[in-house]
């Protein structure tokens, strides 16, 4: 019994002593956190609620006899059909200057009637659209201030200095609940929700971004904007690891162009290119991996009457080095139109320096966008008509014609049709435009349809039953 309690004694010693230990050691810690960060970049995000009215088929209709029924296509031949419905979309957005300019998603406030936007202290305002930017799903918003109130404005990190590894933050209003902070890394730097021939540049992060999130901030350990939380990827609408970010400087070029012009021009160069592999690289005698290897010119581009031929290395533009294709194609877009600026290429183991006058590309039609619907098995997508801006989103040559799927229900998404996608043919029957897909879905087809779609530069074959 004894030597039962002496053991009892000298294991509570033990315990004391190990505990004392650690309130020591905690005491000589500060605990790790980032509550003044998130604090202070939490001030400048906001709640976007937004309406519109869109066009839908009547009970008593067939749905048959109206394949392509959109708000833009409301007239005398379709207004006994259709009735207007309200649909509501919530968001996120980002306050970036003191009088309450607003940058968010475009997906969140296209064509909307009525955008209420709440503060961080729950003050509600209206707010209108000042510009979007297609590209990069962007749009400035700006608040009806009558009585100039004075905002909380977020301080903008430099993207170029975001490294895979980083600590990020995902602020936002997922799922309508309110304001919440998610953590994780930065995953990839230089992806895109179109495939990898796409002009997007995006931050991929496994912070969560959930729906509602949309719009919000991307934050780093001190607080600063890395990026604006637009997309994830997931088969059920619910955030699943991966999540996607326009970098800070692409949003900022955004923000200024549209809030001083209204309208964002995108500048084409015409080189195609691919990444300088270390194989091409050894046969070419190149000192780095660095650049774009030019594959193909666009006759009487910009780039061929300066001089760019197939074959050269594109190493620089605009006095900024060009680390690989994706880089380039992001860059790009963001450079002066019909301004002359610097390009410098590697060609016979020589430097060379070249004058370029970009020139703009052609902006998508506004009316371009159509919802398939109908009783057919493509009904909910939503198709565009390839255009010159469009293409160059997708990484298609500009003169590419077809059309675009944009946009696609959960339901559709079962069958591997994605975003981005390139409808070719269905059933063997070329599909150069709405028309052409419309009379297709309006033919029999019992056993299912026959998709030649273009996926990321490939052409693939899609079984719809």
């Amino acid at each position: 019994m004894k030597l039962y309690v002496g053991l009892l004694a000298s294991l509570s010693l033990v315990t004391t002593s190990f505990t004392n230990a650690n309130a020591v050691r905690s005491a000589n810690v500060e605990r790790a956190s980032y509550h003044k960060s998130i604090k202070a970049a939490s001030s400048a995000v906001v709640s976007l609620y937004a309406s519109k009215n869109i066009a839908t088929l009547q009970d008593n209709v067939d749905a048959a006899m109206y394949g392509n029924v959109m708000a833009d296509d409301f007239n005398q031949n379709t207004a006994s059909a259709v009735k207007l419905k309200e649909e509501k979309s919530l968001g996120s957005g980002v306050i970036v200057d003191s009088k309450g300019l607003i940058i968010t998603n475009s997906h969140i406030v296209s064509q909307a009637q009525d955008i209420k936007v709440v503060t961080s202290n729950n003050n509600t305002y209206s707010a209108y659209v000042v510009g979007v930017d297609n590209l990069l799903d962007l749009a400035v918003l700006r608040l009806e201030n009558p009585n100039q109130d004075r905002f909380n404005v977020i301080t903008f990190a430099d993207s170029d200095d975001v490294y895979i590894g980083d600590v990020v933050f995902a602020l936002g209003n997922p799922f309508g609940i309110g304001q919440s902070v998610s953590m994780g890394i930065v995953s990839a730097i230089g992806r895109s929700t179109f495939g990898m021939e796409s002009a997007q540049y995006l931050i991929q992060t496994d912070a969560a971004i959930n729906p509602g999130n949309s719009g919000g901030a991307l934050i780093n350990v001190d607080g600063k904007l890395v990026g604006i939380n637009s997309a994830i990827f997931s088969k059920t609408e619910a955030f699943s690891g991966v999540g996607f970010a326009v970098p800070s400087n692409a949003v900022k070029f955004v923000v200024d162009t549209l809030q001083m012009n209204g309208s964002i021009q995108r500048a084409w160069l015409g080189v195609r290119g691919e990444d300088v592999s270390t194989t091409l690289k050894n046969r070419l005698k190149l000192n780095s991996t660095k650049g774009v290897y030019v594959t193909n010119v666009t006759s009487g581009s910009p780039a061929a009457l300066a001089g760019i031929q197939a074959g050269d290395i594109l190493i620089k533009l605009h006095n900024t080095n060009i680390d690989n294709n994706n880089a380039y194609k992001a860059m790009v877009t963001t450079l002066p139109v019909d301004k002359k600026i610097r390009a410098k290429v590697i060609r016979n183991s020589r430097v060379m320096d070249l004058e370029v006058i970009l020139k703009a590309i052609e902006k998508r039609a506004e009316s371009g966008k159509f919802m398939i619907r109908g009783n057919n098995r493509l009904s909910g997508i939503v198709v565009e008509q390839l255009s010159a801006e469009l293409n160059h989103i997708l990484g298609l040559s500009l003169d590419s014609k077809g059309l675009a799927i944009i946009e696609r229900p959960q339901a559709v998404a079962m069958h591997n049709i994605q975003v981005g996608d390139v409808i070719l043919q269905v059933n063997k029957t070329t599909i150069t435009d709405v028309a052409s897909l419309q009379t297709v879905l309006s033919s029999p087809a019992p056993f299912g349809l026959k998709l030649k779609i273009l996926r990321a530069g490939r052409q693939l074959t899609i079984f719809i039953k």
